[in-house]
């Protein structure tokens, strides 16, 4: 019998600060090695025919094998790659200043660029501001977030894919609601609602 957790008291919740997301990303992997993981994990196996009598063909256990062989060889090198990075979201004041250090461009007639107008800032810089922000793991130096986000003389190691999972997940948790529409709290809620 396991005992149930003792909630966290509203002081505990405040002080842990605002909400995480991991986000794995694997930095400097062959990428076609985690899109065969990944078709490998998706493919579903052959059906058996359990009304034969002579049971099932033997090559559908050899290829099933084979591919479950396949698939731990992947994680190992795909785990030499792997990074979680754990993103938080930013608090008002943060997020205010990070969008002031990175003013939107304007465009010839004064209006704030196209690709600008969603967040209010420098698409081409807030991003990559925004993940060193917003990163609270791995600790990083100067010299490391260089050689991920790149340079204005470089390009960095994360692909604009890698770039846009994290700046993604940071925005997401700096400006949308957190909701959690199936907490104990919101379901005893609705059951009392649906009751009367």
């Amino acid at each position: 019998m396991t005992s149930k957790k003792k909630p966290l008291s509203l002081k505990e919740r405040i002080r842990r600060g605002q909400p995480t997301r991991t986000v794995p990303v694997w930095v400097g992997a062959d990428m076609d090695l985690l899109d065969e993981y990944e078709q490998l994990t998706e493919a579903k196996p052959e059906p058996i025919d359990t009304t034969s009598l002579a049971g099932p063909a033997e090559g559908a256990f050899i290829a099933r094998d084979q591919a479950d062989a396949r698939l731990a060889e992947l994680r190992d090198l795909l785990d030499d790659y792997r990074v979680d990075f754990v993103v938080r979201g930013l608090g008002e004041k943060r997020w205010r200043a990070l969008v002031n250090e990175h003013k939107p461009r304007l465009d010839d007639d004064g209006s704030i660029r196209k690709e600008d107008r969603v967040v209010g800032a420098n698409m081409d810089t807030f991003p990559g501001a925004l993940i060193r922000a917003a990163t609270v793991s791995p600790v990083l130096d100067d010299e490391d977030w260089a050689a991920l986000l790149g340079t204005a003389e470089e390009e960095g190691t994360l692909t604009d894919g890698q770039l846009g999972s994290l700046s993604a997940a940071a925005y997401t948790l700096s400006k949308v609601e957190v909701d959690v529409p199936f907490s104990s709290a919101a379901s005893s809620t609705n059951r009392r609602s649906a009751s009367a």
